[in-house]
């Protein structure tokens, strides 16, 4: 694994700028480009470099990892709710406990939500970043400190420089040689950008999605909710009995589909209300209050309709079914690993046809 922010040096100016040429060399050894995304990603001219790289190098676009950094804040401030909730559950014998135990919750889920809130804000602007890229606006530490060291006042060479006239001998054609210079680098920084708003904007798009969070990283995140599951098959003992066949069931369904299912949905909502409300001098206030009210309604769409299935319906077919139908929505809305595994298969079958 090569991890450019550590394995470049930092502070030596020549081994530096030496480790950054070297970046090709490292994209040509590895079979996945990992992109750690934040709203600064496409307007850094190095991290645009490892774009073209790749492209120069004709590596597959499928094999580009982008993972929105503001994803990490959603799983941890996740597991945080999980757990707090089932920890303060444990002992809600008296008024007090069930106090503690609403503060907890309902804390940790407004931070939840506000963690949501600014990775959807990041994610809307991946699209307009993408659909408006210019490599031309993007920015260099050379050129913002006018080319000269900060502490020293040295002259310093331009990256930019060095990167255009790569980039014009990577995607010149056959075709450029009666065009100047200036011109001929000019098309080749267009042709550039039309591969960045036409080619890997879509599948970037297309992946990430809106700010969803993965389906591997919520079942992960809440993993405390197997204790509960323990706790509650321990306590059957071994006999099988009518509530055990409907409470261990219900419990694993919320796990498995009815969280990762409402967090999704969460996310999804969330967006369609920031496109919905006016950001105007009260949309701030509009969209604080709707995501206050809505916060709940995907969770209990799915689970309450389960639990009281299970809770007054003499046989198990209506939770079934309702079970089937949380994870036909799961496999829709989170696309878990098997469903993605099976696209890639299709996609290479049909590149191996063709």
């Amino acid at each position: 694994m090569f991890v450019d922010k550590f394995c470049i040096n930092q502070t030596d100016e020549a081994q530096k700028r030496q480790g950054v040429l070297s970046i090709p060399g490292f994209l040509h050894s590895s079979r996945r480009l990992v992109i750690c995304w934040t709203p600064r990603y496409f307007t850094r001219l190095w991290c645009i470099f490892e774009v073209a790289s790749w492209k120069n190098l004709q590596k597959p676009v499928e094999d580009v990892l982008l993972v929105p950094s503001s994803q990490a804040s959603i799983f941890f401030t996740l597991l945080c709710f999980v757990s707090l909730f089932h920890m303060s559950s444990l002992a809600l014998q008296t008024g007090v406990a069930q106090l503690t135990h609403a503060l907890l919750a309902t804390s940790a889920w407004c931070v939840f939500g506000e963690c949501v809130r600014r990775s959807v804000d990041d994610m809307l602007a991946l699209p307009k970043q993408l659909e408006s890229f210019s490599i031309k606006d993007s920015a260099c530490f050379c050129c913002s400190k006018n080319h000269l060291m900060p502490d020293t006042g040295q002259p310093i060479e331009c990256d930019r420089r060095l990167i255009y006239s790569t980039l014009q001998d990577w995607y010149k054609s056959s075709d450029d040689s009666s065009w100047n210079l200036d011109d001929l680098q000019d098309k080749t920084l267009l042709r550039f950008d039309h591969f960045v708003r036409q080619d890997f904007a879509p599948w970037v798009l297309a992946r990430v999605g809106s700010a969803r969070l993965p389906y591997r990283q919520v079942i992960a995140a809440s993993c405390p909710m197997l204790w509960a599951i323990f706790d509650s098959s321990v306590s059957f003992g071994t006999s099988l009995t009518d509530t055990a066949i409907r409470v261990v069931p219900e419990m694993v369904c919320t796990w498995c589909l009815v969280v990762p299912l409402s967090i999704n949905a969460l996310i999804i909502l969330h967006v369609e209300l920031d496109r919905i409300v006016t950001r105007q001098s009260w949309g701030w206030c509009a969209r604080t209050l709707t995501r206050a009210l809505t916060t709940p309604i995907p969770y209990g769409i799915s689970k309450l309709p389960l639990s009281a299935m299970n809770a007054r319906m003499v046989t198990l077919w209506p939770s079934l079914l309702w079970s089937m139908t949380l994870l036909v929505f799961t496999i829709f809305v989170c696309h878990p690993t098997p469903v993605k595994l099976l696209r890639k298969w299709t996609s290479h079958a049909r590149r191996v046809l063709q």
